[in-house]
């Protein structure tokens, strides 16, 4: 997959309609979820399905993460299968969730500098809004 992908985690009623969203926009765009209805969903509309959040950001510019909780988006950066070791050089990672605690922790190995913390769903509408412009 090649020129501007953003994979996403966690594709439920946001992360799904982000998802949407996007690929409206002609972006190509990875997906992952627990739930594999969800993700079934969303290859209908042209998306790619994952088999670990790791795979979903293996050549995305851009990870959102719309997952529940701090303990779960750390699972998905940091985790057996997280995404965080496979992300490209000059890739950013976007959070649905308020996860500054679990940044700082010095055995999580993402750089600061790669993520952005989106505080509601409202700003990360905005985020997808300015990533799909450019």
């Amino acid at each position: 997959m090649t020129g501007r992908v953003v994979g996403m985690v966690g594709v439920g009623n946001m992360g799904g309609g982000m998802a949407r969203r996007l690929l409206d926009l002609g972006w190509a765009v990875t997906v992952f979820d627990i739930d594999e209805v969800k993700v079934e969903a969303l290859t209908a509309d042209g998306a790619m399905a994952c088999l670990s959040p790791a795979a979903a950001a293996a050549n995305a510019q851009v990870l959102i993460v719309c997952v529940v909780d701090a303990e779960q988006t750390a699972d998905v950066l940091y985790g057996p299968k997280g995404a965080a070791a496979d992300m490209p050089a000059g890739s950013a990672v976007m959070l649905c969730v308020i996860c500054r605690g679990m940044l700082a922790n010095p055995s999580n190995s993402l750089p600061l500098e790669r993520v952005m913390s989106c505080r509601t769903p409202l700003s990360m509408t905005i985020v997808v809004r300015r990533l799909a412009k450019n």
